[in-house]
């Protein structure tokens, strides 16, 4: 959405809306009268007859085919059409270079295109062999906020980012203002290595914005100044400010000094011109430019305004031609100042006009209109004069906005509003135009309208925020603009929307194969095709290369983004066709839902985007729906992926055992290994923070091995048998077999592989025939953990060849006061001796549970009661 703050100043109220009378903009007044109406149809808001305007369409304006005006009930409004802007077009000017920078602390050149000579001065060599890096070029005032934004955007990992406008210094010492957008290149690492860089001249842009806001305060001087010194003091202060001049000398044409504004730093000469801006650049003084206007009355020069800088070549085109309007108002307002004098008519009108000057009589009809009444409006002098004053009428103000207008002047009052008025041809024109009530005698008053044409003046900060909010290739909004309609919408409404990301899949292959030009026919098509097949009230924006996002708005119910799944299938499902070709697009996209997923805009984008992720890791035109689930899984797995890479890099995996014991007279039997990760700070990571991520990742393998290789060790060393805990991943594996007999060859005592019940029961049959096979190799025992934890069956007892089974701990939290469970047990152990299988009872931690144990018949004892996990000093201190 268009930046229209400034509307806010006027004392009416303005609204703006787009081309199905929407409105997207209310200014303060509006609000007040109106209440906030942001998104609603404005003839639902305003008009009495519950209509559009018929003359939406038939609107159009000349001068800036992108501005059209809309009536609305006492409010100015605009519909704004996007400007197409040509990528190609801008490269070819030197408004674009693109630079591949090093990540590093002077941000070395890496790759620079031709076109940074026309920015900078700077030939492409000058950064390629070192000369300069990009980092000297920045302005020193503005280098800590671009690295801390910098710095900023590195850590969030985003495909791209663009920078707040920053200033550059030129080769020849110039400043001027760039925008930014970077694509970071990642290692492997997921450091950003390389800032793929597009450096964008919007020095023309900020020029404009300055022209906007001088020319608007000076016109502002122009109509309250009363004298030719109030008016060029008043003039100095705003030229200071807007344009950083240090130092103004005012004076006259023989160069005697009439005041001066700033410190003056050193002496320097007048620059003295007549008819037009004179400039001059010094290399080796301190001031290095000096700009002359003279300002004139009556085609007369009545005084010389120098402006001193100390910046070289300051004056350029663009301010030169700034200048030269200042010079053209500011010679208007002298004319003004000296016309008061013979009347107090023509006082009143010319000492607060700007280039608009009607008077009429207290009926309305036009007694005066100057020539620049007929240079706007396009009537002649005798076409307006005595004719009503709603000859400009546009029929584009509500009867409530004349009313008001009437009842204020006829009370004596000033009334000032920007009026949207029809010119001869038709078109339309804004005007900022005060109405002044003059009084001659008690009988007679005259009505005087001083205004401004402001037409051009709204096109030029148009055209200043295209650039910053809208992608160029498809017209559509880019990351930017999605994000500041998109907060400032959800911030309004009550309803449900959901917000979709789509990425084109292998779409850096198609510009490869079919060219660039292509691939931007392609990206045009597709923002099309979204366009017809969503609503206006949609907010549809182009944040990537490949990447487009979608806001649907005013949901009814959370289930109705199962129908723009089907919609997002649907535009898809069909071949987009370019230049001739029929080309199949695949994708993926994320959504997540306001405001169940996420209370702003970027918590929701960042939950639509790990959907994405997500869906990309299943394949192509896969549409994934966020949830919480996800991302707590998300942090979970991302955690874990950490701590295990960590612990591979560091050597942090260490093996602590426990024993268990003989039921009989409690001597030790052997141990069990379980994993631990100890960081660097001593700090103990439990099975429970990655052992999850640890049987599912790639690195399952290898670890299986690096146990296989600890606990043979301890075997040997301990002579003592030692279990190992068998991943499901890795005992459905051939390779298995491999590393079972790579340590296990010369062990002393056994390695008992502990399975859980669950995998062994999921295939029983493959189960049976690992067990089979790993018989045939010496020194290894099966046990089955967990045994009775929800999969158990006493039938299957029969069918397994396992050497020992585990009793699950929650048995033995049980056998004390429930004497099912002690039943089960005694069932349990029964069967298991008369099969030759020993039994384990896990999680003893009391001296009544041991008894219950012994009484029983369990062959072996293990738990807290007896010892807990330790490592392998402490093993060896107590038990070896």
């Amino acid at each position: 959405m268009m930046d229209f703050v400034y509307l806010n100043n006027l004392r009416d109220p303005a609204f703006f809306i787009d081309k199905n009378y929407n409105i997207i903009f209310m200014n303060e007044k509006a609000k007040e009268i109106f209440g906030e109406k942001t998104g609603k149809k404005c003839f639902e808001v305003i008009y009495s007859l519950k209509k559009p305007c018929d003359n939406l369409e038939k609107c159009f304006c000349p001068v800036s085919r992108d501005i059209f005006p809309v009536k609305v009930k006492n409010s100015s409004c605009l519909l704004i059409r996007e400007n197409e802007c040509n990528s190609e077009m801008l490269f070819s000017k030197g408004k674009i270079a693109l630079m591949m920078l090093r990540n590093e602390k002077n941000l070395p050149v890496e790759n620079v295109s031709e076109s940074i000579f026309q920015i900078t001065g700077y030939k492409p060599e000058d950064f390629l062999t070192n000369i300069t890096g990009y980092y000297q070029i920045i302005h020193e005032e503005d280098r800590k906020i671009f690295f801390e934004e910098l710095k900023k955007f590195c850590g969030s990992k985003l495909p791209y980012w663009i920078h707040r406008p920053y200033r550059i210094k030129t080769k020849s010492g110039k400043k001027i203002w760039v925008l930014n957008q970077t694509v970071p290149v990642f290692d492997e690492n997921k450091k950003p290595v390389y800032l793929y860089s597009y450096i964008i001249d919007i020095n023309r842009e900020i020029e404009y914005e300055k022209l906007y806001r001088i020319l608007s305060s000076i016109n502002k001087v122009v109509i309250d100044a009363v004298t030719q010194e109030d008016l060029l003091k008043k003039v100095c202060p705003i030229l200071s400010t807007e344009l950083g001049i240090p130092y103004i000398w005012v004076g006259g044409k023989n160069k005697e000094t009439f005041f001066e504004y700033g410190k003056k730093e050193t002496e320097c000469r007048p620059l003295i011109s007549e008819n037009q801006i004179k400039v001059r650049n010094y290399k080796r003084k301190k001031y290095r430019s000096v700009a002359s206007i003279p300002v004139s009355k009556e085609g007369k020069s009545v005084a010389v305004i120098n402006l001193f800088s100390k910046e070289p070549e300051f004056f350029d085109k663009e301010k030169v031609a700034l200048l030269e309007e200042i010079r053209r108002d500011l010679s208007f307002g002298l004319e003004k100042i000296e016309n008061i004098k013979e009347s107090i008519i023509l006082r009143e009108a010319i000492e607060k006009s700007t280039e608009w000057v009607i008077i009429t009589d207290d009926k309305g009809k036009i007694l005066y209109a100057n020539k620049i009444v007929s240079n706007i409006s396009g009537y002649t002098k005798e076409e307006i004069l005595n004719k009503k004053i709603n000859i400009f009428k546009s029929g584009l103000h509500s009867d409530d906005f004349y009313a008001d207008l009437w009842e204020t002047i006829t009370s004596g009052k000033e009334f000032e509003a920007t009026f949207i008025n029809k010119r001869r041809d038709g078109s339309f024109f804004y005007l900022r135009q005060k109405i002044i009530p003059v009084k001659l005698n008690e009988n007679s008053i005259r009505f005087l309208a001083i205004g401004k044409d402001i037409t051009e003046e709204l096109r030029l900060a148009r055209e200043n925020k295209y650039l910053r909010f809208y992608d160029q290739t498809t017209n559509l909004l880019n990351f930017e603009g999605l994000i500041r309609k998109s907060e400032s919408l959800l911030k309004r409404t009550r309803s449900k929307a959901a917000l979709v990301v789509v990425d084109i899949k292998d779409f850096t292959y198609l510009n490869k194969v079919y060219g660039i030009d292509y691939g931007k026919n392609l990206l045009k098509a597709v923002a099309d095709r979204l366009k017809k097949n969503f609503r206006e009230r949609d907010i549809i924006s182009k944040i990537g290369s490949d990447e487009f996002a979608v806001l649907i708005t005013d949901l009814k119910r959370k289930e109705d983004i199962f129908i723009i799944e089907n919609k997002l299938k649907n535009i898809f499902s069909k071949p987009f066709k370019i230049k001739n070709n029929r080309i199949n697009l695949h994708i993926n996209a994320g959504i997540s839902v306001f405001p169940e997923d996420a209370e702003n805009f970027r918590k929701l984008y960042e939950n639509a985007y790990l959907s994405l992720n997500n869906a990309k890791n299943e394949g192509a035109d896969v549409i994934k729906f966020f949830n919480r689930d996800l991302e707590d899984r998300a942090k979970e797995i991302l955690n874990a992926k950490s701590l295990i890479e960590k612990a591979f890099r560091e050597d942090l995996f260490r093996l602590y055992y426990q024993p268990y014991f003989k039921a009989k007279d409690l001597s030790v039997e052997g141990f069990e290994s379980l994993v631990r990760i100890i960081d660097r700070e001593n700090r103990i990571h439990l099975p429970s923070e990655f052992i999850n991520y640890l049987e599912i990742s790639p690195y399952i393998e290898k670890f299986t091995e690096w146990a296989f290789s600890q606990v043979a060790q301890k075997i040997n060393k301990w002579k003592k048998p030692v279990a190992l805990n068998i991943s499901g991943t890795v005992f459905k594996k051939p390779e298995f077999i491999n590393i079972i007999e790579k340590y296990t060859g010369n062990l002393k005592k056994p390695v008992i592989l502990e399975i859980t019940e669950r995998v062994f029961v999921e295939d029983l049959i493959s189960g049976n025939g690992f067990i089979k096979n790993m018989k045939y190799i010496p020194n290894i025992r099966i046990s089955i953990d967990d045994f009775g934890t929800g999969y158990s069956a006493l039938s299957y007892l029969k069918e397994i060849q396992t050497d020992v089974i585990k009793i699950d701990i929650s048995f033995s939290k049980a056998i004390v006061s429930d004497p099912k469970t002690k039943a089960i047990i005694e069932g349990v152990v029964h069967i298991a001796k008369s099969l030759g299988i020993k039994t384990v009872a896990e999680g003893v931690e009391t001296k009544k549970q041991l008894d219950i144990y012994k009484e029983i018949g369990v062959d072996y004892i293990q738990g807290f009661y007896l010892s807990k996990p330790l490592d392998e000093e402490e093993i060896e201190k107590r038990f070896i």
